[in-house]
């Protein structure tokens, strides 16, 4: 099974210097089958931070985030420490519980900020859990799927609290990648930027697919094209536990 989410179908919200587009909106419901997320990974959302914008604040429910800074800089905070600053290509992740006060926002008075958000499923103690960034470089994720989070920290990837990996790759027109997926797991490929062919389809900058029951994730870039791929369990299984191989 394969769901389609095409750019303009995202949920749009303005607000302020923040305007934000979500792949999945609970408030659409209906026969949306995507309203509720795909799996355990409940939001995929990209935001745009006008210079010196309002802050995007996280959720107050027990979650997992990964947050991904594609360009400008970042400030997150939190009420008891000082922000911490996430440059263009840094990858953080956090945990956090019910009750929690965390925010991101622009750093800079005079360049806009382009953020996506991974919003997963997860149990959180009381308060944040764990916080962690790092920083890949275009040369590590150039050509191919780079792990950027994984419930092992696998190749000094940002260590997930679920069996859960998240990839990142940027692709020369032509380049070609393929994830296979074992049984009992799906998928969610996201284009940040660029085009290119899954099988007979074409996809563009903020198109997402979700992959279910299929063998293999397989993309060739039209042009120059960034992915996100997230791996998780089939909705059926449990969320922890299992062993993942690269």
């Amino acid at each position: 099974m394969i769901a389609l989410r095409r750019a303009p179908e995202r949920q749009r919200e303005l607000n302020g210097g923040l305007a934000i587009w979500r792949a999945f909106d609970l408030e659409r419901g209906g026969t949306d089958v995507l309203a509720g997320g795909f799996g355990a990974l409940e939001n995929l959302s990209e935001g745009s931070i006008a210079p010196g914008g309002n802050a995007w604040s996280f959720g107050s429910r027990d979650s997992e985030f990964v947050t991904y800074v594609a360009d400008g800089v970042v400030a997150r905070s939190d009420p008891e420490t000082r922000p911490r600053l996430m440059q263009a290509g840094e990858f953080g992740h956090l945990a956090v519980g019910r009750g929690s006060q965390l925010s991101e926002a622009n750093a800079s008075p005079a360049i806009s900020a382009r953020v996506f958000r991974l919003r997963f499923t997860s149990p959180a103690p009381r308060g944040v859990r764990q916080c962690d960034g790092r920083r890949f470089t275009a040369a590590e994720r150039r050509g191919h799927l780079r792990v950027v989070a994984s419930p092992d920290g696998r190749q000094g990837s940002l260590l997930m609290g679920q069996s859960v990996l998240v990839f990142s790759a940027l692709l020369d027109p032509g380049h070609h990648v393929v994830h296979a997926l074992l049984p009992g797991r799906m998928a969610w490929l996201h284009v940040v930027c660029g085009s290119g062919m899954l099988g007979d389809l074409l996809l563009s900058e903020g198109d997402g697919v979700g992959f279910a029951d299929e063998r293999a994730v397989a993309f060739t870039a039209e042009d120059v094209a960034e992915l996100l791929l997230v791996d998780l369990p089939d909705e059926a299984l449990p969320p922890r536990g299992a062993t993942l191989q690269p």
